[in-house]
């Protein structure tokens, strides 16, 4: 779906008339929708070999498009109007909306009536640009399939600060805003890489840790085995947690316990020995067999948050933020950053 921010590029220059404009959201739409069903035709063809290879919500359409409509509004596009605000908050995304809106119209060459059909044009493009997250009966708006719609946003808002400096009579050079791009660039390069260190890299080498040290303390000649004990997604020790995505712990997943030991075994140098790997049924009983190691990644919770920002050890409480998003503040209540 990143077709339509490249289709907002070429539909929406300064001098382009209403008429190029319709003409080429038809033969964009045609070529979309082609595509689209294409895709769907084949995907129907390998669901009738293969079988369900997704989850249901995932490989049917919904069936309610009213509250999927309203769902679009209350998570994906307030995420998306937040921009690079991890955690979205509906204020500012109202005041973006309205900001690039605003701006938006006065970029926008004609008269008024021109404007606003242009302007009508460009928020046809917002749903298009989530599509496939739209006809699909699932809920869930996590940032992987917010990409193109984030885009779409940030280019709408470029659009509104043009049509800003037009309206106060500011002439900006074009290597004016080469340089501002490029510092935009860099700080947001920066911004990355405090968020991967902060919601990635330090939380999870803390989990791998805490999993490699109970494998050394607990394996020895007789062991037969290796049963891990997952933790729960309200373990995380990042600062906050984002959907299945941003400071999520890996330890509570199914699928991702059985591949680190696997990882750790080897640098132990017991991959040869093929030790088994179990690892316990989400909610369900706790049952290692004899001879096992015992790896219980549920003592993650006793590390509450980053053990080196909070010396104490005090578990903060969570409160829930829009969107999936958890945040924890020391006191109990909500953060500025938080949404009831």
């Amino acid at each position: 779906m990143f077709f339509w921010v490249f289709a907002a590029i070429a539909m929406f220059k300064r001098d382009a008339d209403l008429t190029s404009v319709y003409r080429r959201l038809l033969w964009y739409l045609g070529l979309v929708f082609a595509g689209s069903g294409l895709g769907f035709g084949i995907y129907k063809l390998g669901l009738s070999k293969y079988g369900f290879l997704l989850p249901a919500a995932r490989s049917h359409l919904t069936g309610n498009i009213t509250e999927k409509a309203l769902w679009f509004f209350r998570a994906p596009l307030v995420d998306a109007l937040n921009l690079d605000r991890l955690f979205a908050s509906p204020r500012i995304a109202a005041c973006v909306a309205a900001s690039v809106s605003l701006g938006m119209i006065v970029y926008f060459q004609g008269g008024i009536k021109e404007r606003l059909c242009k302007y009508a044009v460009a928020l046809s493009l917002i749903p298009l640009s989530y599509l496939p997250n739209l006809v699909v009966a699932e809920d869930w708006s996590s940032y992987r399939t917010q990409v193109a719609l984030t885009s779409l946003i940030l280019l709408y808002a470029c659009f509104a600060l043009r049509g800003y400096l037009r309206l106060l009579h500011l002439r900006v050079e074009d290597e004016v805003l080469t340089v501002v791009l490029g510092a935009s660039a860099l700080a947001h390069i920066l911004l990355a890489s405090y968020t991967v260190e902060t919601y990635f890299a330090l939380p999870q080498s803390v989990e791998l840790r805490l999993m490699r040290s109970q494998l050394i303390s607990g394996y020895h000649a007789q062991t037969r085995s290796v049963y891990v004990v997952g933790s729960r997604g309200w373990n995380y020790i990042a600062p906050a947690v984002c959907y299945d995505e941003f400071g999520h712990p890996f330890s509570s997943d199914p699928w991702a316990p059985g591949p680190a030991v696997n990882l750790l075994l080897r640098e132990m140098g017991l991959a040869q020995a093929k030790i088994p790997v179990e690892v316990a049924p989400v909610g369900g009983p706790v049952k290692p067999p004899l001879g096992a190691v015992v790896v219980d990644m549920r003592k993650l919770v006793d590390f509450g948050r980053d053990p080196l920002r909070f010396p104490d050890h005090r578990r903060p409480r969570a409160s829930r933020s829009l969107g999936g998003c958890y945040q924890r503040g020391l006191s109990g209540r909500k953060t500025a950053d938080s949404t009831s």
